[in-house]
């Protein structure tokens, strides 16, 4: 709690009230909650990271609570299905080919999702997202690698 805390003021009173009312504004929005380091609908989350912009974040702060995610899934399932040529929910069939893979994989990286999140979306269980990532970035798939790398920058987050 100490190092939210820090993030907001320097002494602990006002480090306090000002966590107040930012988690008071998170509330008030009405919006959808969405997962991450901090609560509230995208726009919140926008808002707090940049009032945490320029400030270091300590190694001992899990990977996933370092950066807030701008790629939402159903950006990169769009992106997935324009690259591929396919609907949307042509994604979601229960056999997938490399856009499924590349869908999963892209999920992985950009999004703060668990990999049982994302098997769940996808219709997967866990080992096979964690077979998805480890093939791709194996060396037997660089025509699809160059694929999904090429979504990764359209999408504009670094892997």
């Amino acid at each position: 709690m100490d190092w939210t805390l820090a993030h907001f003021a320097r002494s602990r009173g006002s480090a306090r009230e000002a966590y107040r009312r930012v988690v008071a504004g998170a509330k008030d929005s009405g919006e959808v909650v969405e997962k991450g380091p901090y609560l509230g609908d995208a726009e919140f989350r926008r808002r707090v990271q940049r009032l945490l912009e320029g400030r270091k974040v300590g190694d001992d702060s899990p990977v996933r609570y370092r950066r807030a995610s701008e790629v939402d899934l159903e950006r990169i399932k769009r992106a997935v299905a324009k690259e591929w040529r396919i609907s949307k929910d042509a994604l979601s069939r229960s056999r997938g080919g490399e856009d499924k893979k590349a869908d999963i994989y892209l999920a992985r990286k950009l999004t703060r999702l668990t990999g049982r999140e994302i098997g769940e979306t996808f219709g997967v269980k866990l080992a096979r997202v964690s077979n998805v990532v480890t093939e791709l970035e194996g060396e037997g798939r660089r025509s699809l690698w160059r694929r999904v790398e090429r979504l990764r920058r359209r999408l504009g987050n670094s892997i």
